[in-house]
């Protein structure tokens, strides 16, 4: 699966909340700045995750 926000902080959060609800088992991302409300959700959710 692939989502693609915009480089828009607010747009990425909504992005991964509903990947999230899918279970989904890992994340790559593809932009170095995120908000905290996004770190704490990927924390939260325990995946494995890649940040190139």
């Amino acid at each position: 699966m692939l989502a693609h926000y915009g480089y828009k902080p607010e747009m990425e959060q909504e992005r991964l909340e509903s990947m999230l609800s899918w279970n989904i088992d890992g994340l790559i991302l593809t932009e170095r700045t995120h908000t905290p409300r996004t770190l704490k959700m990927i924390e939260v959710a325990g995946i494995p995750v890649s940040i190139s």
